[in-house]
């Protein structure tokens, strides 16, 4: 099998970097700002009936959910 190449410019990039390139486990750290969606009073969050997804969405949905659930980010309702 042979080993893909990759210039050294970009190397260097991910070694300084590989933290950033690594699959997130858990909850994210707290930074020294954390930004926030800020929902309007009153608003309803959309309710979209998950058959009116294309399969291939409501798959993908499910896995991320079920990995969030795994590892504790949300709970089940």
């Amino acid at each position: 099998m042979s080993k893909s190449y990759i210039s050294p410019d970009p190397q260097m990039v991910l070694d300084n970097h590989s933290k950033g390139f690594e699959n997130q486990k858990g909850i994210p750290p707290i930074h020294d700002h954390d930004h926030a969606i800020y929902l309007n009073p009153g608003s309803v969050p959309p309710n979209i009936r998950p058959y009116k997804y294309p399969i291939a969405q409501k798959s993908e949905v499910e896995c991320k959910v079920t990995k969030m659930v795994e590892v504790g980010i949300i709970q089940p309702s």
